[in-house]
């Protein structure tokens, strides 16, 4: 799940108490950063549909008080994984959630040299083979080649995973 509670407290100083309300709990701090730290720990370990609504109550220096229901939305956690590769291969095994699609891409000296795009319908691992950038010849992965892998599904992103050709 996803709130950006950062940018529902943006008009209020940072040390300001805010009192953060999920549910039937009720939780005060002493400073903005504190219940946005807090609130973030709390949606990390919930589920969407147990999530229960959420409201921020939160006071400036004159004791001036402002309530806001936060919106959230779920976020699916996207991950991906390449098998075992050696120089001279022209595929790599790819594999990520299922429904996501995966991008590669080979970089030698800062130059993108190959690229290949997977979608990954099953979640299992499935073979991308690599075309040269530019044309559309097979591309031999070669020593001190970066590969890149990047993958996502909707709005969700994987953290993207880097790995050296040596």
């Amino acid at each position: 799940m996803y709130a950006d509670l950062s940018a529902t407290l943006s008009g209020i100083s940072e040390d300001n108490a805010v009192k953060i309300i999920i549910g039937d709990r009720e939780q005060t701090f002493r400073t903005k950063s504190e219940a946005i730290e807090y609130f973030r720990a709390v949606v990390r370990q919930a589920k969407a549909e147990d999530m229960p609504k959420v409201k921020i109550v939160a006071f400036d220096e004159f004791n001036n008080k402002t309530e806001v229901e936060v919106e959230y939305e779920r976020e699916e956690i996207i991950e991906s994984w390449v098998n075992y590769f050696a120089i001279g291969d022209d595929k790599l095994n790819v594999k990520s959630n299922a429904g996501a699609t995966i991008k590669i891409e080979i970089k030698n000296r800062g130059n993108l040299v190959a690229s290949a795009t997977v979608d990954s319908a099953t979640g299992e691992y499935e073979d991308a083979n690599l075309i040269t950038a530019g044309s559309t010849e097979p591309y031999k992965l070669k020593r001190g080649d970066i590969i890149f892998i990047d993958a996502f599904k909707g709005k969700a992103r994987a953290n993207k995973l880097v790995r050296f050709v040596r």
